[in-house]
């Protein structure tokens, strides 16, 4: 390839010079937007088979959205005055917003998937009980404690979980660990918030055999258009940047210059981020 030629998006050789046209230009960047489609595409399934869909795009939007709404639903919770309520107990000790985040980000990792409610109730609740377990621990052991935790910092998330409650297991911490049935309580009350208070999700009962039911959580029909029609705009927003075959639009005002077609969005003279 010679200094005067660049590889397009699909991979063949485009002679820069004085042949090249604005149709040329134009279907570069038709390629740019295709490419980056393609790329926003491959992100989204990657993680909705990880189980991550709290790190899409569209789910960090719905959690940024709706963590205020569930803030709301914890305190509610708190404020009731049972002494037999499992899930007020438990909470008492743990941020309105750490809970309510927590209890958004394990929901929507599977939003778009039909997960058993008791899962996904347990997840929630496992999830919170690590950060109330944490808490008490560092107030227990201090620096030392903190030490640690900065160190498993460095793992994998299912692998620095497992080490921190081995260590506090080990030092004679295990008397801070919640029971299975305290955990499923308190997530399944979480859920009940965010059904309440964002309307996101729904509980279903489906036939999963001739002799039982299950109930699944899943996404609602205005939630899966939402996220149908959020990522329908989103995929445009990152095409993927090649320099121009020709002369680059000129700026005639704080946007609008560089690009040719009007597939690719104006762009800021100075990028902001």
């Amino acid at each position: 390839m010679s200094n005067n030629t660049i590889v397009s998006e699909t991979g063949g050789d485009i002679e820069l010079g004085l042949n090249v046209t604005l149709e040329q230009q134009f279907e570069l960047e038709q390629e740019m937007m295709d490419g980056g489609i393609e790329r926003f595409k491959r992100e989204n399934d990657k993680a909705l088979s990880s189980s991550k869909e709290s790190r899409t795009l569209h789910g960090r939007t719905i959690i940024a959205n709706a963590l205020a709404s569930v803030v709301v639903g914890v305190d509610e919770i708190k404020a009731g005055t049972s002494n037999r309520d499992i899930a007020r107990k438990k909470l008492m000790d743990v941020p309105s917003d750490v809970a309510a985040y927590l209890a958004m980000t394990t929901a929507v990792d599977n939003l778009s998937k039909r997960s058993p409610l008791i899962n996904t109730a347990g997840k929630i609740g496992s999830a919170i009980e690590i950060q109330d377990r944490l808490h008490k621990w560092v107030k227990r052991e201090g620096k030392s404690a903190l030490r640690v935790i900065d160190l498993a910092n460095d793992k994998g998330e299912t692998a620095r979980a497992v080490g921190l409650i081995h260590k506090m297991n080990k030092d004679g911490h295990s008397d801070l660990a919640w029971k299975k049935e305290e955990k499923l309580h308190v997530g399944l009350r979480l859920i009940d918030a965010i059904i309440v208070h964002t309307g996101l999700v729904k509980v279903t009962m489906v036939q999963v055999s001739k002799n039982k039911k299950q109930s699944i959580l899943e996404q609602t029909e205005k939630t899966f258009e939402w996220i149908k029609a959020f990522n329908e705009i989103a995929q445009c927003w990152r095409p993927r940047y090649m320099p121009c075959l020709i002369e680059p639009k000129d700026w005639t005002d704080i946007t609008g210059g560089g690009y040719h077609s009007p597939v690719i969005e104006p762009l800021l003279i100075v990028r902001h981020k």
